[in-house]
């Protein structure tokens, strides 16, 4: 089954570069933004799989891990992707109020938290 995927996804570029698509090395590395590339992921049972459930989780219970309390002093920068920075602005009151209440969750700023995020996957 890969291997017809691959087949299908090979001729899938060729039509897009037929088409005056860029292909792109890396979808990560800035402009030109425009394009398409392959990207790499972690999937499970035909899902997309975070890295905590790929690669935490199921070493989680063997019981040499440590958890630490860490505490900030001054200001922290927090980034947890595309799909989780926004949730976790949202989760913290930074949203459209309409989001925000349906959730029960108090306002803090009005911001277009997550408007602009869009899945670009294509699947063959």
């Amino acid at each position: 089954m890969l291997e017809n995927l691959l087949i299908h996804l090979m001729h899938l570029f060729e039509v897009l570069l037929c088409g005056g698509y860029n292909q792109l090395d890396d979808i990560n590395c800035g402009p030109p933004y425009n394009g398409f590339a392959n990207v790499r992921m972690t999937v499970l049972g035909g899902q997309r799989n975070s890295a905590a459930r790929a690669f935490l989780l199921p070493i989680a219970g063997i019981g040499n891990c440590s958890n630490f309390n860490i505490m900030a002093s001054r200001e922290v920068i927090l980034s947890a992707g595309g799909y989780g920075s926004p949730q976790i602005l949202q989760r913290s009151g930074f949203g459209k109020a309409a989001d925000l209440n349906a959730c029960n969750i108090t306002q803090l700023n009005d911001l277009p938290v997550g408007l602009n995020l869009s899945d670009h996957v294509v699947a063959v």
